[in-house]
């Protein structure tokens, strides 16, 4: 299995819906290989050194 993993070290903002068009374009590129499972793992830096992480498996 592939894992990407980015950093960036400039802060920036991501607005909710452009995050879910961003993960709708992956997750329809991923539609085609069909032995794929999906799989999203976020892990976002905060302020104040808050660290949240999300995960959802389809």
């Amino acid at each position: 299995m592939k894992h990407i993993h980015n950093e960036y070290q400039q802060p920036f903002l991501l607005e909710p819906t452009k995050l879910n068009r961003l993960v709708g374009k992956i997750h329809e590129r991923l539609a085609d290989h069909p032995n794929s499972t999906l799989y999203d793992r976020f892990e976002v830096f905060l302020s104040g050194s808050r660290r949240e992480e999300m995960t959802n498996s389809r």
